[in-house]
């Protein structure tokens, strides 16, 4: 997120059915230019990683598996490396969060050709099975609301939690302090908060002690909140 503050232009790409397309053929490409090994262990690597529906005979990466999002940059190592050369040159700046893809731009014009060699890039490496899903494609200047991995990037550079989380948040502790969540969605809340302390210490510290409480931790559980 940080590394696109600076730029005033953004394009995010996503991948189709990403995780699922990846398959045990992307995993036996890379595992045979990387280093030798048997089919034995190549077929236990994929059993321990992959899964196979009944009705197929293609191995799949596992969507919310533990290893999957390891393994998935494994097999991008070309794509990432390839693009961010091309990024680097072309003085832009790129990042990768599983199949969600931001490339930004200090200059006009320089996304659409960002985006074309990422199309070309995506056909030179066929062992990975990728397409983009076009309906995600988002092309933004500091105009419009910048919005990446559920944060925002503000017009002063800044990354910012955006109003609609701030006021589901403010919404949600207030329920809190009232008694009406359970202890499951106050521990989630809490987790929620925390996370956004690092992202907007200031608000998340502020409301904390609009309701009397200092720190995130101070919160009442559901089960004592009154």
């Amino acid at each position: 997120m940080l590394p696109h503050t600076r730029s005033h232009f953004l394009l995010k790409l996503d991948f189709k059915d990403f995780f699922p397309s990846l398959t045990d053929g992307a995993l036996r490409y890379r595992l045979e230019h990387d280093a030798d090994y048997t089919e034995l262990e190549i077929l236990i690597l994929t059993k321990l990683l992959f899964r196979k529906k009944r009705a197929e005979g293609t191995y799949r990466l596992s969507i919310g598996a533990p290893s999957s999002p390891f393994i998935s940059n494994y097999l991008l190592l070309d794509f990432d490396r390839r693009l961010s050369n091309y990024c680097e040159s072309n003085l832009l700046c790129y990042t990768r969060y599983a199949d969600d893809i931001a490339i930004s731009a200090k200059r006009a014009g320089a996304l659409d050709l960002a985006k074309a060699f990422v199309e070309k890039l995506i056909s030179e490496l066929p062992y990975l099975g990728l397409r983009l899903n076009e309906e995600k494609t988002v092309n933004v200047s500091k105009k419009f609301r910048r919005e990446l991995v559920g944060l925002v990037i503000s017009n002063q550079g800044k990354v910012s939690l955006g109003r609609e989380e701030k006021r589901r948040l403010r919404a949600a502790v207030h329920s809190l302090v009232l008694g009406k969540l359970d202890v499951k969605q106050s521990v989630q809340l809490r987790g929620q908060l925390a996370f956004c302390l690092s992202i907007d210490r200031d608000f998340i510290i502020a409301l904390c002690k609009r309701h009397g409480f200092d720190r995130v931790c101070d919160l009442p559980s559901g089960s004592d909140a009154s």
